[in-house]
């Protein structure tokens, strides 16, 4: 759907200026002009403009996950005190007026005054509201239980934006150690070495690690322009290219290969399957349903795979513990206790419990990992500095002790 920028008037006089998304421009000027009320002076199409980008933890790139997690707050908030779904959107979209957010409540108010579902008006920003967003707001349509649909959708992006913030927090200050560390070794070899090398023009022969320091800062002098310039290239190419679905599942299939980053992707996969399977089995959902709901919410290729496997072996009879045990994302704890949830009838407890503490254990490994983080980095910066220093140093002794 495109996008229009435009500059109208409040009745006020107050001048505006901004962008809407509109199936055409009469329909945007229609918007502008009976819901938001504006009076328009000029409207034209927004080059380049087209569907929101998603970003690291969802959204898009004019809406956050923090502005998401208040749309879904307050509306669950709205809904609770008794006024109308149709009522609140419009209310929410008034109070967010020129804002992302509120440009996609505007659109999606219409939409459901024109004789569109709850659903299916949300489901139209589908790069922005996910499957598993939409399909429980279409099962709590259906079943007239909105407001619990919400507010465990609340729940979950609230999780995801607390725990972006951490991460974001906690990795500032080793991110600002590791960009120093890395410019005080390019000052070193673009500017101290060469100015040190001048001790050693007559000398006949060097020690072997005055060789080597000496030969890193003329490869560096001579080529860290092109070295740039091929690092930047790279991350552009990688950029044009982030949804490529081949480049996509090969990133996913390398990702696990690395320590790190399998406990990073196994972790994060998990809570978001079972936050998942909790909403929709609290909802009601048949077990195969919400297993296949669930994978289709999978970040990761490789283990939506897996887990679409699963559905299917529910399907044909088999228990959801012992499907399970053919995935890399429970260990046999979770399993043991998904298989007692099973025999007790409490999944859906189960599947609550194990989302609240696989957050728990995600965000206490992102503590010790960022915690560790620092001091790493300082003392690798100590070494690398105070190796090249210590090397130089012990390069012009030995050369004043073959002088004397």
């Amino acid at each position: 759907m495109p996008w229009f920028k435009y500059v109208a008037y409040e009745k006020s006089g107050k001048k505006v200026e901004s962008s809407i998304e509109a199936d055409n421009m009469p329909m945007a000027q229609k918007e502008l002009k009976e819901f938001k009320q504006l009076m328009v002076s000029s409207i034209t199409p927004l080059k380049g403009a087209g569907a929101h980008g998603k970003g690291l933890f969802g959204g898009n790139r004019n809406v956050a996950v923090r502005d998401l997690e208040y749309l879904t707050s307050e509306l669950n908030l709205l809904l609770e005190s008794g006024v109308m779904f149709d009522k609140a959107v419009e209310l929410l979209a008034k109070a967010k007026r020129n804002t992302g957010i509120g440009e996609v409540l505007g659109q999606i108010s219409l939409k459901l005054k024109s004789g569109s579902t709850i659903s299916e008006a949300f489901g139209s920003f589908s790069a922005l509201f996910d499957k598993l967003y939409v399909n429980l707001l279409k099962i709590g349509e259906e079943s007239g239980t909105l407001g619990p649909v919400f507010k465990g959708l609340s729940r979950d992006l609230k999780f995801r934006n607390d725990l972006r913030q951490t991460i974001i927090q906690a990795t500032t200050y080793p991110v600002i150690i590791f960009a120093v560390c890395m410019l005080s070794v390019v000052f070193i070899f673009n500017y101290i070495v060469p100015k040190m090398a001048v001790l050693f023009a007559d000398a006949e022969q060097l020690p072997v690690h005055t060789q080597i320091i000496l030969g890193i800062s003329d490869w560096l002098m001579a080529y860290q322009v092109y070295v740039v310039v091929v690092l930047l290239a790279s991350a552009a190419l990688l950029y044009q290219n982030r949804q490529n679905p081949q480049l996509i599942a090969w990133f996913h299939q390398r990702s696990r290969l690395v320590p790190g980053i399998r406990i990073v992707v196994q972790m994060s996969e998990r809570i978001r399957f079972c936050s998942s399977m909790s909403l929709l089995l609290k909802a009601g959902i048949a077990m195969d349903t919400a297993v296949s709901l669930s994978a289709g919410n999978s970040v990761n290729s490789e283990i939506r795979r897996e887990l679409e496997g699963v559905s299917d072996s529910i399907r044909k009879g088999i228990q959801l513990s012992q499907a399970l045990a053919g995935t890399t994302l429970f260990s046999d704890l979770f399993l043991s206790l998904i298989e007692i949830g099973e025999e007790s009838g409490e999944v859906t407890q189960i599947f609550n419990e194990l989302a609240d503490r696989s957050r728990n254990e995600f965000t206490q490994w992102v503590s010790r990992v960022t915690a560790l983080l620092e001091p790493l980095l300082i003392i690798t910066m100590g070494l690398i500095v105070g190796g090249v220093v210590v090397t130089m140093m012990l390069s012009v002794m030995s050369i004043n002790d073959v002088a004397v």
